[in-house]
């Protein structure tokens, strides 16, 4: 049996969908254990009706503590051989829980994770992530990039028991954490290079969050230095360190250029980030070549139809 967690708050507007694209997976042998963390809309009604439609259905209420919370109590009701976390809001392919459970059976694996498509909130596909495959020392990539999406991954439970679940205190990349130990204390890692879910993005404005994610990410990091022996993972920590400042800076963006307000904010993290600016040199860089390649190529289609 496969046991699916789904943490929800405040998810009326497409938990119904979500729990729907679970429920008619090929792969039936399922607990589904939706956790209302708190929410002050229909979450729990909603949930609470398709538990009445379907026993696989379980709906587990507390007070708002947050993703990692949610999820680790469901990890605590989950009597499954294989987890799976899914978000409230995505959509299971039908065949995404049976594939999984067959690759772990398969390789022995300890943890598969698979790519996802990525659509907009009407359901309209925007493209596609791929997860990074990663070597026999899976830490290499882990130590720069978190790898793989939470939606897409299925663990032994016993497994993760053993690691410990999601780090509650840390509410942003908790997952990229717990991918970081479940590498560290060996367990194997299995790549499944297809798409399994849907993942939605919503077009919300959540830039306030960026800088809790950089110093989230970059404590996260500084915790797990003590793995970065060798030149390989050495060069992923500061790769890691470096990639989440430029995802910082790209934050600061509004269409092509920061506003003075903005500009106000990078010289200000760059007093605690002293390797900010050069990053952020290079960012206006890559901003500038793309600008004058749209240019160029504008200009090219005027003169051709001069011509």
């Amino acid at each position: 049996m496969v046991s699916v967690i789904v943490p929800a708050f405040n998810a009326e507007a497409f938990l119904d969908e979500s729990l729907l694209s679970i429920r008619e997976q090929t792969h039936q042998a399922l607990q589904i254990i939706v956790v209302d963390d708190g929410s002050g809309d229909t979450t729990a009604e909603r949930a609470r009706r398709h538990a009445n439609a379907d026993v696989r259905v379980e709906l587990l209420q507390q007070a708002n503590r947050g993703v990692s919370a949610a999820r680790n109590a469901g990890l605590e009701r989950a009597a499954g051989e294989y987890v799976c976390f899914f978000d409230a809001d995505d959509v299971m392919l039908p065949h995404s829980v049976a594939r999984r459970v067959e690759v772990l059976r398969q390789t022995g694996g300890d943890l598969c994770y698979a790519n996802h498509l990525v659509v907009d909130a009407c359901g309209r596909k925007l493209g596609e992530s791929r997860g990074v495959p990663v070597g026999d020392d899976p830490l290499i990539e882990l130590l720069k990039t978190p790898t793989m999406g939470i939606q897409t991954v299925m663990l032994r439970t016993h497994a993760l028991r053993q690691v410990g679940g999601f780090r509650e205190g840390q509410t942003h990349l908790e997952d990229w954490d717990l991918w970081i130990r479940c590498a560290a204390a060996g367990l194997k890692l299995v790549y499944l290079n297809e798409s399994l879910n849907q993942y939605r993005r919503h077009e919300t404005n959540a830039t306030h969050l960026y800088d809790r994610m950089l110093a989230q990410g970059l404590e996260m990091l500084d915790r797990y230095r003590s793995l970065a022996k060798g030149r390989a993972r050495r060069q992923a920590w500061v790769g890691g360190r470096h990639d989440l400042l430029r995802g910082w800076v790209w934050s600061m963006w509004d269409e092509d250029w920061p506003t003075p307000k903005k500009l106000a904010r990078v010289a200000t993290m760059a007093v605690r980030h002293p390797q900010l600016p050069a990053v952020f040199a290079r960012v206006v860089t890559t901003a500038i070549g793309k600008r004058l390649a749209v240019a160029r190529s504008q200009n090219a289609k005027i003169a051709k139809a001069v011509d």
